[in-house]
């Protein structure tokens, strides 16, 4: 796999669901497996799922009438993806800090003053 690809929340929460189980599932499993307080149609899971699979984060193989589910990347490489790009965008905001401040003897206006 070349990038592992940022996921939405609703994404996540589907795959924290996967990685937990630790085996193929089927997009009834996931769903009976949600919050309550969810309330997703079966519609809207398994556009998740597509979205999902598109990105390269998980596959989906066909048996019988049910497709099962099943991570491409561990939980622990997401994790080190989103903790890299969490870094990546801290270090983009400062340095453009750094240059609005430096910007010789001009008055810098920050947001909410």
């Amino acid at each position: 796999m070349n990038k592992i690809k940022q996921m939405s929340d609703a994404e996540k929460q589907i795959m924290e669901f996967i990685w937990a189980v630790g085996h193929p599932v089927t997009t009834r499993e996931i769903i009976s497996n949600l919050p309550e307080d969810n309330n997703w149609k079966q519609s809207t899971v398994i556009t998740f799922l597509a979205l999902l699979k598109g990105k390269g984060i998980l596959k989906a193989t066909r048996i019988s009438k049910a497709n099962y589910y099943e991570p491409r990347i561990t939980e622990q490489k997401n994790r080190n993806f989103e903790t890299k790009q969490f870094i990546e965008d801290v270090q983009l905001l400062l340095n453009d800090y750094k240059y609005l401040f430096h910007q010789g003897n001009k008055t810098v206006v920050l947001a909410g003053e």
